[in-house]
């Protein structure tokens, strides 16, 4: 069932002209919601599994090779000692070895990079069409250029960097597991187990982070595009399915000011609804992928745009 927009906030209605939808006051919004980057978050999720799966891959001979001692001996508590130190040898062997492969580094270090161009290109064009449907104008997307350069630098270095601590953090995770095994006196498949079900937690923790970090990066390009043309109101939009926290399910269709971002709170049985001290703007909760829809106040912002972003038709 969709979303009705809560009692209090603006109500939108279709202009005649070709513009688009507006209210009593003047204020504008596009006809057509913003779309969310998926295609960049698929790519940066690639890139994520992808050196998961080769880090699991390069690891598993020294696993193995554990294993294989982790059965011979006994479980003698004066042996423990000189087991953990074998592990850790092994462990530091791993690292070593994914450390040196320089052209895999680089590989993520392409694939990061091209999902953050497609999340900057996308927004450019999501926001273009937004003016386009809601003022009919254009805007030169020039001029949005290097400050969208910028940001989209500094997310491409933080989330190399997220990607390549994969190795470290997988390593130590298999160190702790393996030592637990044998400090626990587990059957060596119960390791296995465990480790098989990290390798899948491994996987899943990628792909979620891929969507928060797409998602942050479109919510700040996002507020960036509306404030620089004096957009200061936005009409929260979410996905509208099964995922959408309950938080965000209430503020879709409401008119929320970019100055003001609404609290975050979630439902429980005991003490109902639980504020959680922290406010955000769509896509800037972890996982969030609701959109900020852009209310235009017609005659001033066209003026804008013909002035500051040269119209461009």
């Amino acid at each position: 069932m969709d979303e009705k927009p809560l009692r209090g906030t603006s109500v939108f209605r279709e202009k005649k002209r070709n513009t688009g939808q507006a209210n009593a006051s003047g204020e504008v919004t596009a006809r057509k919601n913003p779309v969310y980057p998926i295609s960049a978050e698929r790519e940066l999720a690639r890139v994520a599994v992808a050196y998961t799966d080769y880090v699991v891959k390069l690891t598993q001979p020294y696993v193995d090779s554990l294993m294989r001692q982790y059965e011979d001996r006994s479980y003698r508590q004066d042996s423990v000692g000189d087991f953990i130190s074998a592990v850790r040898e092994k462990i530091s062997k791993a690292a070593e070895k994914i450390s040196k492969r320089k052209r895999v580094r680089v590989s993520v270090e392409i694939g990061v990079s091209r999902a953050g161009r497609l999340a900057e290109k996308h927004s450019i064009d999501d926001w273009n069409d937004q003016v386009n449907d809601a003022l009919n104008t254009g805007i030169n997307k020039e001029y949005y250029q290097d400050n969208l350069d910028e940001m989209v630098q500094n997310w491409i270095r933080q989330n190399v960097s997220k990607i390549q601590s994969i190795p470290s953090e997988y390593l130590t995770e298999v160190e702790n597991i393996i030592r637990w095994g044998y400090e626990t006196r587990q059957p060596k498949v119960n390791v296995y187990r465990k480790l098989e079900k990290y390798i899948g937690l491994s996987k899943s923790k990628a792909k979620m982070i891929a969507r928060d970090q797409i998602g942050t990066l479109n919510s700040q390009m996002t507020r960036f595009e509306h404030e620089s043309a004096g957009v200061s109101k936005y009409i929260w939009i979410t996905k509208r399915d099964n995922r959408v926290r309950d938080s965000h399910r209430e503020l879709h269709g409401t008119v929320q000011q970019w100055n003001a971002p609404p609290p975050e709170w979630y439902m429980t049985k005991s003490r109902g609804r639980v504020y959680t001290g922290r406010y955000a703007h769509p896509g800037e909760s972890f996982g969030c992928r609701c959109h900020a829809k852009p209310v235009f106040e017609s005659d001033s912002q066209k003026k804008l745009f013909e002035h500051k972003f040269k119209k461009i038709r």
